[in-house]
């Protein structure tokens, strides 16, 4: 069995650890430094990751390859399928204009006040689309949206990227949360998930609540104390929904069910309370809002919720498609990776379960199926033609769009099982294990310099899980905890992602404006990194006791 050795370069933990690093500080430096493409460093760090797991850490050749295709395979399924079902779903909203309809309930609800606007389709229209698919949509849509309104553009992208924070930990149905799950040393995927979810309640409720009012100082902050009761009761009902949506229901509609809620209780709270809208923010209500267009342009998003829940929520259907699942000893693996405390003892690694039917991209394909299906017979007459070919060209264009994202989940994923296996993980874990309850500080920044660099929570979560729960582990931490932090931390360190910010500067059309939108957000980014290694310090602290 092959036995990860903490000091097998030099027989120092110190310079075995700074090997260890390389591919994520390799991956980071073409990203960040050379500006090179996710999926090309990705696949060159994946390289270097193999290269010294063999000749490093002394993994075998077979073995190491193994692990880099059981996380390859990790990466496309379910989380590869999960984001582009998503974006196919959306897709099929541009496709037939649908998603005009529910901009133009956005509209009905402010009233004609155009800051509750644009609070709501930044924080809830925009929340949603982060739930359903993430990977940069949401702020493309909400910047575009949000100019449409008449915001200027520069202006309209600070929004978008501020707003699409605290949601990313639950992008794409929990991806970010999913992903670490699977890459954790112990427990099973499904225990570790939900582990994390606890504490990922916890710590994002707070981020939540902060987000309206943020929001509001950048839309209109000479007039806050109007917007203040508002801004409010949507932090509160946000932060809430997250952590009973986390804590009873599922962490895959923590981006899901949240917004919609908050939209549905301002949508109450202004028929009883309504600002003074100063005359640069006045706009006109729209006029031909009809409730059956209404309701064929929330019929998605419902669909989803519906689908998944039942999915997920019902005993027998969860027992039926879990019963497809497929559970592999994986070649080259299986009983053949020893613990280092124990290496008499073989780890569960490659005793691997393949999901099928049960895995969520599955559920959200059928969403979008029966999307397609009830959008082309409700078409008013063909102004909204959809038909068949439409529904399958358009989950062509889905596969397409996200070709180069696809393609660097996969090698991100399979870089960290590689490093998780060999043994890198555990080392660097082991180093900064010596730094004590320091680690309480670096926890949050580790997820915040991952997702800044890379540009994804999920793949910050990819490189970072394992690390974060061995280093917990060892000072006496919950592993879930730290990978909880790692997440807080990560969605933070979206707001100032390079490809955020090319996402937001193409979205106002001046894709050279990337350096200037990083000016406006930084600070922003710094106050909640800032929040965040707060309540990582206190719950630690209770933690340890």
């Amino acid at each position: 069995m092959f036995v990860p050795d903490v000091e097998s370069v030099g027989s120092l933990l110190w310079l075995t650890a700074l090997v260890a690093t390389l591919p994520i500080v390799g991956f980071f430096a073409l990203v960040g430094a050379m500006r090179m493409r996710s999926h090309l460093a990705g696949l060159i760090a994946l390289v270097l990751g193999i290269l010294l797991a063999i000749v490093a850490f002394r993994m075998p050749v077979d073995m190491a390859l193994s692990a880099a295709a059981l996380g390859a395979l990790n990466g496309l399924i379910p989380i590869v399928i999960i984001v582009i079902a998503a974006v196919w779903l959306h897709k099929l909203m541009e496709a037939t204009g649908r998603e005009v309809d529910l901009q133009k309930v956005f509209s009905a609800v402010g009233s004609g006040d155009l800051r509750l606007q644009a609070m709501l389709i930044a924080l809830c229209f925009g929340g949603l689309l982060e739930g359903l698919a993430g990977f940069g949509v949401p702020v493309a849509i909400v910047a575009a949206l949000l100019m449409g309104l008449g915001f200027e553009p520069k202006k309209a992208a600070v929004i978008a990227l501020v707003a699409n924070t605290s949601p990313v930990a639950y992008a794409a149905f929990g991806v970010p949360i999913t992903t670490a799950a699977s890459l954790m040393t112990s427990g099973t995927p499904t225990e570790n998930a939900a582990d994390i979810a606890t504490y990922v309640s916890v710590l994002e409720p707070g981020i939540a609540f902060v987000m309206p009012f943020m929001l509001t100082l950048l839309i209109d902050k000479n007039h806050f104390s109007q917007m203040f009761p508002l801004a409010f009761i949507m932090g509160v009902t946000e932060g809430a929904g997250q952590f009973l949506t986390l804590r009873f229901i599922s962490f895959e509609l923590g981006g899901v069910l949240p917004p919609i809620v908050t939209f549905l209780v301002i949508a109450l709270l202004v028929r009883l309370y309504q600002p003074d809208t100063p005359e640069e923010f006045l706009t006109a209500r729209p006029g031909d809002l009809r409730l059956d267009r209404v309701a064929l342009a929330v019929m998605p998003y419902a669909l989803v919720i519906l689908v998944l829940s039942v999915g997920r929520l019902v005993p027998v259907v969860a027992g039926a498609l879990s019963a497809t699942d497929l559970r592999v000893a994986w070649p080259g693996l299986a009983g053949r990776v020893a613990s280092a405390v124990e290496p008499e003892t073989a780890t569960n690694t490659g005793n691997v379960v393949i999901p099928i039917l049960s895995q969520p991209g599955v559920l959200i394909a059928v969403a979008a199926i029966v999307t397609g299906i009830v959008f082309t017979f409700a078409n008013e007459g063909g102004k909204y033609a959809l038909g068949w070919r439409r529904v399958l060209g358009e989950l062509g264009a889905a596969i397409y769009s996200m070709r180069f994202s696809a393609a660097t989940i996969v090698e991100v994923i399979a870089l960290a099982y590689v490093m998780n296996i060999s043994g890198m993980v555990l080392t660097i874990g082991t180093l900064l294990a010596r730094t004590g309850i320091a680690f309480l500080v670096l926890s949050p920044m580790i997820g915040y310099l991952g997702t800044a660099v890379s540009g994804s929570a999920t793949s910050a979560n990819a490189l970072f899980a394992a690390l974060q729960e061995t280093t917990a582990l060892q000072i006496g931490l919950p592993g879930a905890f730290a990978v909880a932090v790692n997440t807080a931390g990560g969605v933070i360190g979206k707001l100032i992602a390079p490809q955020s910010l090319a996402i937001a500067a193409a979205a106002m059309g001046e894709p050279e404006k990337e350096g200037e939108l990083l000016g406006e957000v930084i600070g922003w980014s710094l106050y909640l990194l800032l929040f965040a290694v707060f309540f990582c310090v206190v719950f630690g602290l209770l933690l340890l006791g």
